[in-house]
Order: structure tokens, then C-alpha cells, then sequence
């Protein structure tokens, strides 16, 4: 298998790995999707869940766009982001809609 994969691009593209997540798709400069991985047992003893991760997907989206990725994270349609402007986080430390589901920001 990894002389098929003797390429650094055919590696990146072809990935072998273990953990809660598996690879479900792969959009060239939008993003990677990743669904719960059933057999996933392998937590540490202090996690108080065990098993798979509770939720059924996980989605990275790639929004370059600084000010629509502080959009969607105050509308809620994503709930956590990278290069948060330093002077931005109480605005969303606050917010009710991104405390839903955690708050990232505390």
C-alpha cells in the first residue's frame, strides 16, 4: 500500500490513520468531512464518554474571507473558527448563539 502512496500528494490525498474520526470527503478549497468512527474505543480513563464521539459529523471548512467567517460564527452556522481578531472575542464570548454548543471563548 505504501508503494502506491510514494507521493507526498498522493499521501495527502490517500490518508491511513486511526481515531474517532474517518474520512468521508474531501472538497478541493472548501473543505474536509469526516463521519463518527463506530469502533472508536481507545479514550483515556478521565473522558467521561468512552465510545465514538457523540456528534455524527465533523465539517472543516476552509472561509478565507475573515469577515464572512466572523459572520458565520455570530450567526451560529459554524461554531468555532481560527484568527479570531484579538479586539473581536468579547463579541463572541457573549454571544448566545455560539454558546450553544460550548463556548470556544472562555
Amino acid at each position: 500500500m505504501y508503494k502506491s502512496l510514494s507521493s507526498t500528494r498522493a499521501w495527502r490525498r490517500n490518508s491511513v490513520g486511526l481515531g474517532p474520526w474517518k474520512f468521508e470527503s474531501w472538497k478541493t478549497g472548501e473543505g474536509v468531512t469526516y463521519v463518527r468512527n463506530e469502533a472508536f474505543q481507545w479514550r483515556e480513563p478521565y473522558y467521561e464518554n468512552q465510545g465514538p464521539p457523540r456528534a455524527d459529523k465533523l465539517v472543516i471548512k476552509k472561509i478565507s474571507d475573515s469577515q464572512l467567517r466572523m459572520s458565520a460564527l455570530e450567526s451560529g452556522a459554524i461554531y468555532v473558527a481560527t484568527e479570531v481578531p484579538v479586539k473581536e472575542v468579547k463579541n463572541y464570548r457573549n454571544n448566545p448563539k455560539s454558546s450553544e454548543h460550548d463556548n470556544w471563548f472562555q
